[in-house]
């Protein structure tokens, strides 16, 4: 086997590429033209002067025992560093590699370069196929929505499921399982928006009524309202948001309440129907979703003259009330 030559670019003393370098080749320490080959087998000569092409590189070349080189520009001259005598080649057997030991390793316990390449390309594929990785490995983020076999990263995770304003906003480019997450935290929402309610002194009854006719809860008292999100006038509210209110107001004998739309004249829900006995007081109770803008009304239809009476316990009365929760 041949040993390939080291034939660096051919360069001039600037460092510029000498396009079109010739290269000798002698048998070491004399002026003896030396046949090279192109295979490192050895058996296909080279013609020389062997040229460079224009990017001033050579092809590859083999020497069967040590060489001196000359390279030259086109003019004859020689180029820095030739001749260079002896000139260094490299080994291109196996048998070079295998000839070079070191100590062994439990991973690789082979003592040459040859079998311990082998050895370290055999145990690479063995953990290509089931790694076990230690330390802090990295990968390429996906992009929010991706949905294949790519790793998921834990900044993927976290773009997917939560966003950084933790689920303040619902905008469609976040993933379906933030939107639905986020939707279901805001019916849930244990705080209201508002609370309003119907009044008044200790020991004070409310105003009697006229049977058997839909009389107007008098809601005037903003018991929880920190956004300024209801308005109320002449007993009548209107809230600045779509949202939703429940209510509930006490009642005598035979009753029932039910949330007037002012605006539209119409009546938005029915609250429960209640039959109380022997005088006592029961609660009806209902729930609908009200529109922003819209001016709402807590009526009471009661078979008797009166919807409850006063519990004076000195801390005031609290009848009717309603609670509002801000889309």
């Amino acid at each position: 086997m041949a040993d390939r030559i080291i034939l660096a670019r051919a360069t001039d003393d600037n460092g510029d590429i000498v396009a079109g370098a010739l290269a000798y080749f002698y048998e070491a320490g004399t002026t003896t033209p030396l046949e090279v080959y192109s295979d490192s087998a050895g058996t296909v000569a080279v013609s020389q002067p062997l040229t460079a092409d224009a990017t001033g590189t050579f092809a590859a070349t083999f020497a069967t025992q040590n060489v001196k080189v000359d390279v030259q520009d086109t003019e004859g001259a020689s180029l820095p560093g030739f001749p260079s005598d002896p000139h260094p080649t490299v080994p291109t057997s196996a048998g070079g590699a295998s000839l070079v030991s070191f100590d062994p390793t439990v991973a690789i316990p082979d003592t040459n370069v040859q079998d311990a390449i082998e050895q370290v390309q055999e145990n690479l594929e063995g953990q290509l196929a089931s790694p076990a990785l230690t330390g802090t490995p990295t990968a390429p983020t996906a992009t929010v929505g991706t949905n294949t076999t790519q790793l998921a990263t834990t900044a993927f995770v976290l773009n997917q499921v939560l966003d950084e304003d933790d689920f303040a906003t619902d905008s469609a480019t976040r993933p379906p399982s933030q939107q639905s997450t986020k939707a279901l935290f805001d019916t849930l929402s244990v705080i209201p928006s508002a609370v309003i309610e119907e009044r008044r002194a200790d020991g004070s009854d409310p105003t009697a009524v006229t049977a058997d006719t839909w009389t107007k809860r008098a809601i005037a008292t903003e018991a929880y309202d920190p956004d300024g999100v209801v308005s109320i006038s002449s007993n009548e509210f209107t809230f600045t948001s779509d949202g939703w209110v429940n209510w509930t107001a006490p009642g005598r004998d035979s009753f029932q309440t039910r949330l007037y739309n002012v605006t539209d004249s119409s009546v938005t829900a029915q609250g429960s129907s209640v039959l109380t006995a022997g005088g006592t007081v029961a609660h009806s109770h209902g729930g609908c979703a009200v529109v922003s803008g819209k001016t709402y009304r807590l009526e009471q239809n009661t078979s008797g003259t009166s919807f409850g009476r006063a519990a004076s316990r000195g801390g005031g009365e609290v009848y009717a009330r309603v609670t509002f929760w801000a889309s």
